[in-house]
């Protein structure tokens, strides 16, 4: 018998890797913005941070459990 694991996931190894990789850019595209933001600071500086960190952890989430 297979774990449950093994039956929830839907994407396979390449998408996993796919997954990872675009997240963990996007985690770096999010911590060079609050670098690069940090001393004017403006509402759509955070905005750009929380995107980038939002969509990166999301997806490194997601590959993590091959969802």
């Amino acid at each position: 018998m297979s774990s449950a694991a093994e039956q929830l996931a839907n994407i396979g190894p390449k998408g996993c890797r796919l997954r990872r990789v675009f997240g963990i850019a996007m985690l770096l595209a999010g911590l060079a913005v609050a670098l690069l933001g940090l001393p004017t600071a403006s509402r759509w500086w955070l905005v750009a941070v929380f995107a980038c960190f939002w969509l990166g952890s999301l997806c490194v989430l997601e590959a993590r459990g091959h969802t």
